[in-house]
């Protein structure tokens, strides 16, 4: 299938192939910003948790924070803010959601423009611009 990834949470090993959750742009019109997630299994996969017009994301920061629980059973909290106003354009949090895969030993955030190949005409140059990075573990917060 064609995507293109802009975040993903993926396990580091084990069952690694597809990311659990993945923030995606998508073409279209309007174009929209889906947030999807792929459990472990088809039975335990959600897909498409939460879909926004992509239009007040671009052409300004946003500031993300995300706060996971890696586990079977496991929570996600995203929310994503205009820098400019503090105005929350995209929030989306899950009490009970797989976010742990078999034979996973670790899971990783990957940043960047992730792209299937399957529509090479339609792919372009783009621009994704990231700054001032944190990763907590536990209870520590970041500033």
């Amino acid at each position: 299938s064609s995507f293109t990834h802009i975040h993903q949470i993926k396990g580091g090993d084990g069952n690694d192939d597809a990311p659990t959750i993945t923030i995606t742009p998508r073409a279209g019109n309007p174009e929209k910003l889906e947030i999807i997630h792929t459990g472990n299994s088809s039975v335990s996969t959600l897909g498409k948790v939460k879909v926004v017009d992509l239009a007040p994301f671009k052409g300004t920061w946003v500031e993300v924070t995300e706060k996971i629980i890696y586990k079977t059973a496991g929570s996600i909290e995203l929310s994503i803010k205009r820098v400019s106003d503090g105005v929350e354009l995209l929030q989306y949090s899950n009490t009970n959601l797989d976010l742990w895969r078999d034979g996973t030993t670790f899971c990783r955030p990957k940043w960047g423009i992730y792209r299937s190949l399957n529509n090479a005409a339609v792919l372009r140059d783009e621009e994704v611009r990231f700054a001032d990075f944190c990763i907590a573990e536990g209870r520590t917060v970041c500033q």
